[in-house]
């Protein structure tokens, strides 16, 4: 009857297990189709908004055309099609083909139309319409992917009316020894508008264009350029250095400050350390840093009731005390070389078996539990604001052969 007894609850069980798990099975393969389903909703809303920006687009290109095709077409009409053109081939809507590729034909003939009109006029604004339907045929150009045709109308339109920002259009494109040459030929027509501010770097893109060569920097005032570009890089050269040099010694202040923290954290801690003469209790321990040994004695030969004081290699002691003379139930106070404090209280009155917390001079809280409940044979360890520290017991007896820390 037994035995029955504990078939039949085992099959019950099986049973139960089997239908919760169909049930589990179930509703995880709801949960996934949901998610599928939400997916594609959302892939879905966002073809559709896709496709309403493209028509928008397309809308928007189609009464432009209109415009700039009807007779008395100003350039600003034909330049604000050019853009919305560059716009739809940015946003891919040519590629998905709701907008037909032929708009690069019809922005190029507008341009032409606009060149024609004003091939035989002279004047500031005439000159100045010249460049801009030059740029226009560049960013056209380098929208499909043609770099050297774009740098060759970037050049023409920087002859006509030199400017920095055409200048920084044309050096955008470098790619290929081509285009470096004519950011080269295009140099020597920039550098009247360019300010002295900006000659370094100007040089320096010359100079990257003609491959370093400095005899290809024929403007001008070329030779007193370079003399300035140098001066310039080994200012900033210099300037490098020295915040170079400022922060590596800030990065050894603070090196150092850690350190010492380090060095001070051990002398609120009992037992930190190699014990003296196999007796913490009694001679106090040692621990070696980077700096020196910092060496701890106990006050009065007895740590535990008079505390102790440690010395640090660098100079300076702080001084530990019991409080009520009972530090393993009441806990200690260090006073460090700077006058500031820290506080240690024993968790639940028993410092060995319950470990510690230790209030920092920064205000910050460091914990301390004791391995297995006994400090002082398998060691504790030590929550710290900026990580732990573990502490084993060298030989299973921290009182006397002292302490590993890591």
């Amino acid at each position: 009857m037994i035995v029955l007894a504990a078939g039949l609850s085992l099959s019950g069980c099986v049973l139960l297990a089997a239908v919760y798990g169909d049930n589990s099975a179930a509703a995880q393969a709801e949960a996934q189709a949901e998610a599928q389903a939400e997916s594609r909703r959302r892939a879905e809303q966002a073809a559709r908004a896709q496709e309403q920006a493209d028509l928008q687009l397309a809308a928007e290109l189609d009464g432009l055309r209109s415009v700039i095709e009807a007779e008395g077409a100003t350039l600003e009409q034909v330049i604000a099609f050019v853009d919305k053109v560059i716009t739809a081939r940015h946003s891919a809507a040519i590629e998905r083909g709701r907008i037909p590729v032929t708009v690069f034909d019809d922005a190029y003939a507008a341009l032409d139309r606009q060149s024609a009109a004003i091939a035989t006029g002279e004047g500031p604004k005439l000159v100045r319409d010249r460049a801009i339907i030059e740029a226009a045929r560049a960013q056209l150009l380098a929208s499909q992917g043609r770099p050297d045709e774009a740098a060759a109308r970037y050049l023409a339109a920087i002859e006509l009316e030199p400017s920095v920002a055409l200048f920084n259009a044309l050096v955008g494109l470098r790619n290929s020894p081509t285009i470096d040459a004519i950011v080269l030929d295009a140099c020597a027509s920039v550098r009247p508008v360019v300010t002295v501010e900006q000659v370094p770097d100007f040089v320096a893109v010359c100079l990257a264009a003609a491959a370093g060569d400095r005899a290809q920097l024929r403007w001008k005032t070329a030779k007193a350029d370079l003399s300035a570009h140098d001066l310039e890089l080994a200012r900033r050269a210099e300037q490098q250095r020295l915040r170079a040099e400022e922060e590596a010694r800030l990065a050894a202040e603070q090196a150092a400050r850690d350190a010492q923290a380090q060095r001070w954290a051990s002398a609120a801690v009992f037992a930190a350390g190699r014990c003296r003469f196999s007796n913490c209790l009694k001679d106090g321990w040692e621990v070696s840093s980077a700096q020196g040994t910092i060496v701890t004695n106990c006050r009065f030969s007895n740590c535990l009731k008079d505390g102790w004081e440690t010395r640090f290699p660098e100079g300076g002691t702080a001084v530990t005390n019991c409080r009520f003379s009972d530090c393993m139930k009441d806990g200690w106070e260090t006073r460090f070389p700077d006058g500031s404090t820290a506080t240690t209280s024993c968790r639940f009155s028993n410092c060995p078996v319950d470990g510690w917390e230790t209030r920092l001079p920064n205000g910050t809280t460091a914990t301390t539990s004791c391995r297995f409940s006994d400090c002082f044979k398998d060691g504790w360890e030590t929550r710290l604001p900026t990580g732990r520290v573990t502490c084993s017991c060298r030989f299973s007896d921290c009182l006397k052969d002292g302490t590993d820390c890591s």
